[in-house]
């Protein structure tokens, strides 16, 4: 995070991030046992740091396509056509 505020002054920066469906799921479970509930905590805070950082991202200039892996070849490719059409690269 601490470099990509330099890179993207001179680079259009694309970061693919892949979401996990097992950490989702973990966090959305009804929790039955106790250690369901400690892992459902855990995945929780997971999944919110992940979103600090994916909104840092963002602001620092990066585009981000966050994904889960069976979609995010076509997320990517759609959001490299849309910086395209907008030209944004050369």
């Amino acid at each position: 995070l601490d470099a990509l505020g330099h890179l993207a002054r001179r680079h259009l920066v694309l970061f693919v991030a892949l979401r996990d469906p097992a950490l989702l799921a973990l966090a959305d479970a009804p929790p039955r046992t106790l250690r369901a509930l400690h892992r459902a905590v855990v995945a929780a805070d997971l999944l919110r740091d992940r979103e600090v950082v994916l909104r840092r991202l963002r602001r620092a200039g990066a585009h981000v396509v966050d994904e889960v892996p069976a979609r995010v070849t076509t997320a990517a490719l759609d959001r490299y056509l849309h910086i395209h059409r907008r030209e944004l690269v050369g």
